[in-house]
């Protein structure tokens, strides 16, 4: 079920042309920071956009200009598993992994510290289920990471229900171009995080 889903998925996205791309991804990036919870976040992780992905860079970078510390995945062949590295915007960069934009110069941060997780996707559903490409990276990246995971994607990417391993992680909030899902029940996960950002949120 999860191969057919990617490759409806895939089809999906290789129909949506660079211009309408563009205006989902500012919708997302307006929803995003607008968002109390997002606001009040210290310590950030995210990503670096492929193709056809919610582009978050202009994001980043006024978040990081608020002085909020911001980490991407980066490709440790070593071990062959992808871990956190710190993202200074302006700094060399280099085409890791699959492709994957990452920073030339891997400074680890500390999954144990991160608060807020922007996590992509192929699909997502309303409880939180996420559907990968299918190599488990992310989950297994997620599995050791502590903070709010927040999956980030276009509402056309919205599915019924995602099928779920056993080893697959959920996401605490899903945000889109049209709205921001969050599931309460997933925030009992970790409710220290949870309220500390959302109190934040308020004041």
């Amino acid at each position: 079920m999860k191969d057919a889903l990617r490759k409806k998925m895939r089809g999906l996205r290789a129909r949506w042309t660079a211009a309408r791309v563009r205006a989902w991804s500012g919708k997302v990036r307006r929803r995003l920071a607008a968002w109390p919870v997002f606001r009040a976040a210290r310590v950030i992780a995210a990503y670096r956009a492929t193709p056809g992905e919610p582009e978050l860079g202009p994001l980043l970078r006024a978040a990081a200009r608020r002085g909020v510390r911001i980490c991407v995945p980066a490709f440790d062949g070593a071990k062959g598993a992808y871990a956190w590295a710190w993202w200074t915007p302006g700094a060399a960069e280099k085409a890791g992994q699959y492709g994957i934009t990452e920073p030339a110069r891997r400074r680890a941060a500390d999954p144990r510290n991160i608060e807020l997780v922007l996590v992509p996707g192929l699909a997502f559903d309303a409880k939180g289920r996420r559907l990968g490409r299918g190599g488990g990276h992310y989950d297994r990246l997620l599995a050791r990471t502590a903070g709010l995971r927040v999956g980030v994607a276009f509402e056309a990417q919205l599915v019924r229900r995602v099928p779920r391993a056993a080893h697959d992680v959920n996401m605490d909030a899903v945000a889109t171009d049209e709205r921001m899902y969050v599931m309460k029940e997933s925030l009992k996960r970790n409710p220290e995080t949870a309220g500390r950002l959302l109190q934040a949120g308020r004041s």
